[in-house]
Parts: C-alpha cells; structure tokens; sequence
C-alpha cells in the first residue's frame, strides 16, 4: 500500500527511477537509541590531543563510500599533522586495492583498516573527527551515529547526507569527489575550536534507553 524510504532522497530516485507513485510514498529517518553511560561524555566531546588527531570512516569498502578520495586528503593533511591517524572501519570488494594504494604510498603506518567491529562506540569514543566523502549516499547512518556520541563529522554534500547535516551548524559539508576541498574541510575542523565545538553541542539529540 505504500513505500517507505530512509530519506527525501531516495524517495525521489525511486519516483524518478522505478516510476513509483509518489502519493504512497512515506519517508521515515534511522533512530537510534543508546544507554547514555555507552556515548562520549560532556568532557570528551570536541577535545582532541593538539598536533595528533584521530580521524576515522565506517563504511562498506566500495567505490561510493570514496575511500580513495579520503586517502588523498588525508595524506595533504599529515602535512599539517605529522601525527594524524586514520582509521577505516568496515569491509568490502575494494579492501585489496585501498591496502595496496595504502602501502604504495607508505602510509600503512598512519591508515589503519580494522575490519568490522561489534560495538562501534568504542570506536567514536577515540575519534576526533568523523568522515564520509560517499559520492553517493542514500542517508548515511555511521554520521547519525556520530552526531549522538558528539564526534563532528565532514560529509559530502550528497543524497541523503544533506538531509542530516547542516554545514557548518551541524557538521562540514564538502563538494564530492574533490580531495582538496575534504582536505580543507578536515582542516577547518581542527583548526577551528569555536566551530568545532558548535557543532559537537548542535549535535542531534537521541532518545535514551530506560
């Protein structure tokens, strides 16, 4: 009787792309719900250690999620941060073609791929900054997932995202498929402790469990 969809975005690519009637088309958000003892506290959101960031992705290794891109500003970034690290969470078909782009470039010491892990909040308990350069994206839950533990996120301005961040109040918003402008965006939030800190208190407010 009707079709739900995860975000205003793919509503609209299942209008226009499988013909579906628009009228029986609902969309309905991703909740989360989280003990509060399980998430970042006050004190540990929008402080990170100066000069050492960790930066992080949990996504699926697959072209869209724009890992190569990541790795591009990310090695502009080290630059800057000698001792920056990234860490990659997830799986997926282009495991073997990231580690070998990784390894080329000698940055096995500094991108460190974890695989999947259950329990990702002890992930976001140790990231300073969040990321997600998909060049497609039907909504992206690991940055709603970010918000509720207060990790400031840098997105692609694409899909779904633009449906869950609010540049520069809510996260950074960033062009797709432009390495530079991720790197400048990564920067800003390092660099920019007012704004990083906006945008940790603006962070989305979660239904906690009872």
């Amino acid at each position: 009787d009707l079709t739900i969809a995860i975000s205003q975005s793919v509503g609209q690519h299942l209008v226009d792309d499988f013909k579906l009637d628009k009228r029986k088309m609902r969309v309905i958000y991703p909740a989360l719900s989280y003990s509060e003892e399980k998430l970042r506290s006050k004190k540990e959101r929008g402080a990170y250690l100066k000069g050492s960031p960790t930066l992080g992705i949990i996504a699926r290794l697959s072209e869209e999620k724009g890992h190569l891109l990541l790795f591009t500003a990310f090695k502009q970034l080290i630059k800057d941060y000698p001792q920056a690290r990234l860490l990659v969470v997830g799986l997926g078909r282009k495991e073997k073609e990231l580690k070998n782009w990784v390894n080329k470039e000698n940055l096995a010491t500094q991108i460190t791929f974890l695989g999947n892990i259950s329990g990702l909040n002890s992930i976001y308990k140790i990231l300073d900054v969040a990321i997600l350069p998909s060049t497609l994206e039907g909504l992206g839950f690991s940055i709603l997932e970010a918000q509720a533990n207060g990790v400031p996120v840098v997105a692609s301005a694409t899909g779904g995202i633009t449906e869950i961040v609010k540049d520069k109040e809510t996260g950074i918003l960033v062009k797709p498929s432009n390495p530079d402008e991720l790197y400048q965006g990564l920067k800003l939030i390092l660099e920019d402790d007012k704004l990083r800190n906006k945008i940790v208190n603006k962070s989305p407010t979660i239904k906690k469990e009872v």
